[in-house]
């Protein structure tokens, strides 16, 4: 199958899936050439050749059979339309989800793209009654996660003996968010470790996606207790008994790693009087979706402040509903699907590019 497949990715996870997604579509048909566009994590792959242009460009100068979309939250309807008026197949592969993806939003797709590759099993139905066709191909990430290596294990790998228990921070991908919600993590999980019994310690990876000037600050909070990494954040996970975590693909990740999270989300104004308006709370953690109750904590709108952050800390490692949400956590990875869900996603687009 000698085909020219375009990757788009928008960072993150994204670029994650991108390399693994390559690989698995070399390994079923080596002659498919691919050329990716996202950021740095798809430069480190040999098996295609990445690209720094935009997508529009790589329509305007190559021949591409197929383009696809990962790990996107906002639909690109002018670079789709463009790809269908080239004849191009379009795919959408682990589409970022978030609760704005209703029906209206999602009839857009209707005729424009070719197929939707779902990683979660609620998406399915919302898409095919919005006129789209979809398959549930598994979460890549539960190929992705290393769930072999123990916690006492990841813990000697980060520096800490068994006696100490570190919590991850991840306050997601949102540079406008990002500080105000790493600030909020810190302050509220330090004041839980200091009436904690245990030798807690706060664990922040990724670090160099941060102002350091930011983390020379939290540091400063509790200097004794906070840890920066460079990457490290599938280690950090897997040592943390706890985490607390950003709404979005994160959330999956800590519960594949098995710990135990705090969920938080931040809105905008208008978003917290719609909220207010429906007098309802609307389950945001995608643990909880899938599990459809709130097992997990979450705080989001007024609720959001350092105080609640350290009485649900405090909660979590006190371990009062530990085994609950462990049997939790075994659901939810039922719920992503089994292994393979890479090599379902290759073995989809092959049938897609095949039928065009």
């Amino acid at each position: 199958m000698e085909k020219n497949v375009l990757l788009v990715s928008s960072g993150g996870y994204g670029d994650i899936y991108a390399v693994h997604l390559a690989a698995a579509l070399k390994d079923i048909a080596p002659a498919t050439t691919i050329t990716c566009t996202g950021g740095t994590a798809t430069k480190k792959k040999r098996d295609y050749s990445p690209s720094t242009v935009i997508p529009n460009e790589v329509l305007e100068d190559e021949r591409i059979d197929c383009i696809i979309l990962m790990d996107r939250p906002a639909f690109d309807l002018h670079l789709i339309r463009k790809a269908k008026g080239k004849g191009i197949a379009v795919i959408y592969y682990a589409a970022a989800w978030n609760n704005s993806l209703k029906h209206t939003r999602l009839k857009k797709l209707a005729g424009l793209v070719d197929k939707v590759l779902a990683v979660l099993p609620f998406e399915v139905p919302l898409y095919k009654e919005a006129g789209v066709d979809a398959e549930l191909v598994g979460h890549p990430l539960v190929d992705i996660v290393d769930c072999a290596m123990s916690r006492n294990e990841a813990k000697a790998i980060l520096g800490y003996d068994r006696t100490e228990i570190p919590i991850t921070l991840l306050p997601g991908d949102e540079e406008d968010e990002t500080r105000d919600l790493l600030r909020l993590m810190v302050e509220g999980a330090a004041e839980a470790a200091e009436v904690c019994r245990w030798k807690v310690r706060l664990l922040i990876p990724d670090a160099e996606r941060y102002d350091e000037g930011l983390l020379n600050e939290l540091v400063e909070i509790s200097p004794h207790r906070v840890k920066t990494f460079q990457g490290q954040r599938q280690t950090a996970l897997t040592a943390s008994d706890v985490a607390i975590v950003a709404a979005g693909t994160a959330t999956v990740e800590a519960a594949l790693a098995g710990t135990h999270m705090l969920i938080l989300q931040k809105t905008s104004v208008l978003l917290r009087l719609l909220a207010s308006l429906r007098r309802k709370h609307e389950i945001f953690g995608l643990p909880n979706i899938l599990l459809g109750e709130p097992l997990f904590p979450e705080l989001s709108h007024k609720d959001l402040t350092p105080e609640n952050v350290t009485v649900e800390v405090a909660g979590l490692l006190e371990g009062a509903t530990k085994e609950e949400l462990t049997s939790g956590l075994v659901a939810v990875r039922e719920k992503l699907g089994p292994p393979g869900a890479i090599k379902r996603a290759a073995e989809a687009i092959g049938r897609v590019i095949l039928s065009t």
